[in-house]
């Protein structure tokens, strides 16, 4: 599937969840006339998941939409904006302390090549890239599999991993 047309639906599916999320459960705030609900949390994780941008959109269209259909006419534009930062703000965040933490980045292809930082590693060579380069990546190592990757491939990977110690080895589709 091409990726922008993904990013796109993924967006959509982000922007209803939070829509639904935020209708289904209400607990009214005493004073406010205002309620808490499940929504914030996913306006939230649209800026995670879809990155800035798109967050802004899913998290800002959802919630909007959600005061819409509640009856809520006067909020729309406000909850519009305020989610929709929010969910900017909350994938700036992410992409900061992403950038800033120290993990190694293996990618595993779908022809079965190990790939890092831009180069082709041989399987033979596993052990001895990631015991020359754990020192300078102490929050661990992520591995980016392709769907169509043999596991055994990856577990070679982990096993290399493990052997120079390292203990924290995350898999990433």
């Amino acid at each position: 599937m091409n990726s922008n047309l993904k990013k796109i639906v993924m967006t959509a599916l982000f922007a209803a969840l939070a829509c639904v999320a935020t209708m289904s459960i209400r607990i009214p705030t005493p004073g406010t006339g205002g309620y808490i609900h499940p929504g914030d949390a996913i306006v939230i994780l649209s800026g995670v998941v879809l990155g800035p941008s798109y967050g802004l959109l899913a998290a800002g269209i959802g919630s909007a939409m959600s005061d819409l259909l509640g009856g809520y006419f006067v909020y729309v534009p406000i909850t519009f904006v305020i989610k929709g930062l929010i969910a900017l703000f909350s994938g700036l965040v992410y992409q900061k302390i992403a950038k800033d933490s120290k993990i190694m980045n293996f990618i595993v292809t779908d022809d079965n090549k190990y790939i890092f930082d831009g180069q082709e590693v041989k399987a033979e060579d596993l052990e001895n890239v990631v015991s020359q380069h754990a020192k300078d990546f102490p929050d661990g190592l992520l591995i980016q599999v392709d769907d169509n990757a043999d596991h055994g491939t990856v577990v070679k990977l982990m096993d290399s991993a493990r052997n120079v110690g390292v203990t924290s080895i995350s898999l990433s589709r």
